[in-house]
């Protein structure tokens, strides 16, 4: 779905954008806000940050309805891409 959050670095918190579509396990890369890469330079290293997605074990009867919708679509879109469809 996307969104933002706040993430330490050595340098402070920043604001970082989520993409739509991460999984759990997807990484992104934050260039110039890790570790020096040689004692004495001021040239910063990447700092890597892994998402970790929790997913809920209980949910309400209308979500479960919501999720099932969303199921179906996936499977409808999932099927026209395999057809061949050009939507």
């Amino acid at each position: 779905m996307g969104g933002k959050i706040k993430v330490p670095t050595l340098s402070g918190n920043i604001l970082l954008k989520i993409p739509k579509g991460v999984q759990p396990g997807d990484v992104l890369v934050l260039r110039g806000k890790g570790i020096p890469k040689r004692v004495g330079l001021t040239d910063q290293g990447d700092q890597y940050v892994q998402f970790r997605v929790k997913i809920p074990t209980k949910i309400t009867e209308h979500q479960r309805s919501i999720l099932e919708e969303i199921a179906k679509e996936e499977a409808s879109q999932a099927e026209d891409v395999a057809l061949g469809s050009s939507w």
